[in-house]
């Protein structure tokens, strides 16, 4: 009886299990999330460890491959516009500074543009130490240093382990970049890295670091690096299609494993988990690959050149690149496929040389990668990019455990790495404002100005829309790229206090919430008094006569003073003259008529009197016929004065 029971049992767990593998590829559910596992370390030893499916490179190999040139360093650019903004720092082999020069100058303007500082330099020879030491001295400078981004065949750091999965090993290590305060030591002196711990912090990460480089793979540098920045500045920029799906892929070893199924869930609120059996190596590189993914997750064992499929076994790097891969971000759980240091490295074949928009890939650079997926997707489910992700699953995990064994988080996840752009935000992200600036004060009828500063860390455009306060608002404003300026301007009708608020929009209809309201108080501006008007009422056409206007302000603003002098000739807003002071000015009619002057007064604010008026009659000279009649007659008249003393004399002979 008891071993019928036994039997029986054994009969249920088989089905049981049986039952957990068929399940058919679902959505995520969130009673499958609050299944996964969480508990930090305790799972480690249960989850099968990723196998090496080929050999690696040593240590020696590598630094057989490269080329031993002193270390240079050199600033070529630096944009830092203000204290404890997020600053980013890219490094680039000097070799390809000046060909990438447009690529990088429009790279740096996007990070500029999503909100990042930024600091830039070319770089030759020395150890990854040396590149390391600059950041040391940026972030320990207070600068608020988020990561780095390294272009081009820039040096590594490589640890070695001896208490790792199946003996001693030796990978090339990032951790030694993004942990900023820990101690690390080179004990047995051999060039590697053997002992990590906290020094004056800790041995979690303080920065993220992202690698580009085509260096290593086939086909020219330059031209695989330019095409690749073209793709980033098409994400940024929006050009880039996002379909917002997902997808988790996971073989044998792992299908039963909740976490490996539906974790991504954090992230993408829409995506298909797919595992063993039905996983198989065509499916994958020829419906999944070149599929309509934004977003995949592979878990299957690999080597730094292919996957392993346990139905239909390997599909290499090649392979990969051709099939084409379509989506734009990948997570490999899969042994040593970004191991950088290799030619032809798997994790490149996915984003370098590929006429498809796809851009950012994390993984491992040894055997094991990522467990608690639920740390990474979290902070991209929340906006975070793609490395400050990767940096917050690396704290998560802190402290990491060396236990014997193997089955530690140093032999897990000491070889996490990024390849591609780690800026680069698979979530969207709201728009964002700074430095509202205006006036807290002024007058009705005034006319105010407003500048307002709108970021997008995805590089969406951007409209604004703002409320005066007093029932009216701008409508939306726009468009606007990122780290542009709104101008903009209103006049407030009435006296009193107002709250100005403002929301943004991005391209992809992420709307705010209004903004906190700043406080502006509109003070009753009276008009000025009707002005007065002295000159004449009557002239002559083409003589120029003088008039003065004055008028007083009752708050003793400045006056401007508007004058139509009724021929359509005006003075328009001549002044401004302090209140009360008299305005001078001159004209002369060019035709005789009955002409009306109109002259009215605005203060400094805007605020206008009444106009007032001034008849004159423009009258013509006498006749010019009359006038030489009139000349000639009195040259006559003076002649015959002149004469008649002689005319006198004259007469007197005679008698």
């Amino acid at each position: 009886m008891r071993n019928k029971l036994i039997n029986n049992l054994k009969v249920l767990i088989i089905v049981t299990f049986l039952v957990v593998i068929s399940i058919p590829p679902t959505s995520q559910s969130q009673e499958l999330l609050n299944s996964s596992f969480r508990s930090k370390n305790s799972i480690n030893d249960r989850i099968p460890i990723l196998k090496q499916m080929g050999p690696v490179g040593s240590y020696e190999d590598y630094i057989n491959s490269r080329e031993e040139k002193p270390f240079y360093l050199n600033k070529i650019s630096e944009s830092i516009s203000r204290e404890n903004k997020p600053m980013v720092m890219v490094f680039i082999d000097s070799d390809l500074a000046s060909p990438l020069s447009d690529e990088l100058s429009n790279y740096i303007d996007v990070l500029g543009n999503v909100g990042y500082d930024t600091v830039t330099f070319e770089v030759s020879g020395g150890e990854a130490e040396d590149i390391k030491e600059e950041m040391v001295s940026y972030w320990e400078d207070g600068y608020n240093l988020k990561g780095s981004v390294l272009i081009g065949d820039l040096p590594a750091e490589w640890f070695h382990h001896d208490n790792d999965f199946s003996g001693p090993s030796e990978f090339p290590c990032d951790l030694f970049l993004m942990d900023l305060d820990g101690s690390w030591t080179d004990d047995d002196n051999n060039g590697m890295y053997d002992s990590h711990k906290d020094g004056y912090g800790d041995t979690a990460p303080e920065i993220y670091i992202g690698r580009i480089d085509a260096s290593r793979i086939p086909g020219d540098e330059v031209s695989i690096l330019k095409k690749y920045f073209d793709k980033v500045n098409d994400f940024w920029t929006g050009v880039t299609v996002r379909t917002e799906l997902g997808l988790t892929y996971t073989d044998n070893d792992w299908a039963g494993i909740e976490s490996f199924r539906h974790d991504l869930g954090y992230a993408y609120g829409d995506y298909e988990a797919i595992w063993y059996p039905d996983v198989y190596r065509y499916d994958y590189v020829n419906v999944r690959v070149p599929g309509e993914y934004e977003f995949i997750q592979l878990s299957c064992h690999s080597s730094s050149q292919g996957h392993v499929f346990s139905t239909g076994g390997w599909v290499y790097n090649d392979e990969i690149r051709e099939a084409p891969p379509k989506a734009l971000f990948y997570n490999l759980f899969c042994c040593s496929s970004l191991r950088y240091t290799e030619n032809n490295c798997l994790g490149y074949a996915y984003i370098l040389d590929t006429d498809t928009p796809s851009l950012s890939v994390v993984g491992s650079a040894k055997t094991g990668s990522m467990l608690d997926f639920q740390y990474f997707y979290e902070p991209i489910g929340d906006g975070s990019s793609f490395g400050t992700a990767l940096k917050e699953w690396f704290e998560y995990e802190y402290p990491y455990s060396d236990d014997g064994g193997g089955n530690n988080d140093i032999s897990w996840f000491y070889g996490m790495t990024i390849l591609g752009d780690p800026t680069l935000i698979i979530k969207n992200r709201p728009p964002f404002a700074e430095n509202l600036t205006g006036p807290d004060n002024g007058y009705n009828g005034q006319k105010l100005e407003f500048s307002l500063d709108v970021f997008d860390s995805d590089g969406d455009k951007i409209y604004c829309l703002i409320d005066w306060g007093d029932s009216t608002n701008s409508e939306w404003l726009g468009t606007y790229y990122s780290g542009e300026t709104v101008l903009t301007d209103h006049i407030w009708q009435e006296p009193g206090e107002f709250l100005i608020r403002f929301k943004l929009r991005d391209s992809r209809g992420y709307e705010t919430s209004w903004s906190q309201p700043s406080i502006i108080t509109i003070m009753n501006n009276n008009h000025p008094e009707k002005p007065m008007i002295n000159g004449p009422n009557t002239g002559k056409i083409k003589k120029s006569m003088r008039f003065t206007f004055s008028s007083v302000d009752p708050e003793d603003h400045d006056i401007f003073f508007y004058v139509s002098w009724g021929d359509g000739f005006f003075d328009n807003w001549d002044g401004p003259y302090p209140s009360g002071e008299e305005a001078e000015s001159y004209h002369a009619w060019s035709e005789a008529g009955d002409y009306t002057i109109i002259v009215k007064a605005m203060d400094q604010y805007g605020q206008q009197s009444a106009q007032q008026q001034l008849k004159i009659k423009i009258s013509k000279p006498r006749s010019t016929q009359f006038t030489g009649i009139s000349i000639i007659f009195e040259r006559l008249l003076n002649r015959f004065v002149d004469f008649l003393p002689q005319m006198r004399q004259m007469i007197g002979l005679f008698r």
